[in-house]
């Protein structure tokens, strides 16, 4: 709206440019004519404030007293006159004067001030008539007019671009984020449902086809992983180690590790299926186990084929053994 009005005011200016050069010529009269009163009426004012000045001037200049060498002439006409009261006359007229004296200069100061603050204001009046009359016939404002709107309408346009850009950044930017939420939510959906098949089969063999699968479920800020109606200690070991089961047949993580406590909550015969899929991974699986034989035969056997270090009474992990007292044998690998 405001470039149509720049526009509109520019399409006049051209077509019309010597009504304009004519209505500059009437604008300058009355602008003219509007100092020239302006004028007048500072030097009513300063004819006032100089008159003035002029009879405090003179007043300055009359304002005496009589001089004590007058009473000599006076004495010599009236010579029983008393000079003494005639003293206190002077006296009392010298300080009357003094007085008048100071408030007249105290005038006179202000009146001088006004008048050279009307004397300023008046010159300014005379130049701005004189810059006015040199200008009437100069096209030089019609031309500034122009230059200044067409800068306004370029900055307005420029303004309006980056206003448009602006918005179709942000809709972009919009549109990208929706996007890559909608591709994040995808991708989790499917990492979901491959560890969710993983985490069904590995279940299904260790617990049974009747029992349960964990389930592992992504949110926008986290995960929840959970079997639900069962809330014990041992499932939940079990079912950790599930989990790092299925990570490690549908990514590409490189080994993992189980230390003792996963097993000791855990069941002996999940723990013997748990060791039996282990022997069946291609990838390193780190396990710390004690009490084995009660795993059963085959959990026993495929640990022993298996073991790297095996500690006992007499297999000790320090030089020194730091127990307090002998334990029964056993085997922990």
């Amino acid at each position: 709206e405001a470039i149509e009005k720049i526009d509109k005011e520019i399409a006049e200016i051209r077509s019309e440019l010597k009504r304009f050069a004519t209505n500059i010529q009437q604008l300058v009269s009355k602008e003219a004519l509007e100092l020239k009163q302006s004028k007048d009426r500072l030097l009513l004012s300063k004819a006032s404030f100089s008159s003035r000045l002029q009879r405090v001037n003179q007043s300055l200049k009359g304002n005496s007293y009589i001089k004590s060498k007058a009473f000599k002439l006076v004495t010599e006409f009236f010579p029983n006159i008393k000079t003494d009261k005639l003293a206190d006359i002077e006296e009392f007229h010298s300080s009357i004067t003094k007085i008048l004296r100071k408030e007249l200069k105290d005038s006179q100061r202000s009146l001088e001030d006004n008048i050279d603050m009307l004397d300023k204001q008046i010159s300014e009046i005379d130049s701005g008539l004189s810059s006015l009359l040199k200008n009437v016939d100069n096209p030089t404002t019609i031309i500034d007019r122009v230059q200044s709107l067409t800068m306004k309408r370029n900055l307005m346009q420029q303004e309006n671009r980056f206003r448009d850009q602006q918005g179709q950044i942000a809709e972009a930017v919009a549109g990208l984020r929706a996007r890559a939420e909608g591709e994040r939510k995808k991708q989790l959906h499917i990492i979901q449902t491959e560890i969710n098949s993983e985490l069904f089969r590995l279940a299904h063999t260790i617990y049974g086809p009747d029992s349960k699968s964990p389930f592992i479920e992504f949110t926008a800020t986290g995960y929840t992983y959970e079997i639900f109606e069962d809330t014990g200690t041992g499932r939940a070991y079990s079912n950790l180690a599930l989990f790092d089961l299925a990570l490690l047949r549908t990514s590409k993580l490189p080994f993992i590790a189980h230390d003792t406590p996963v097993f000791k909550n855990v069941e002996n015969p999940v723990v013997s299926d748990l060791i039996k899929k282990y022997s069946e991974e291609t990838a390193q699986i780190f396990i710390a186990i004690d009490e084995t034989k009660k795993f059963g035969s085959g959990a026993s056997r495929i640990i022993a084929q298996h073991q790297v270090l095996e500690l006992n009474d007499k297999n000790v992990l320090y030089v020194k053994d730091w127990r307090k007292k002998a334990v029964d044998s056993g085997d922990e690998s």
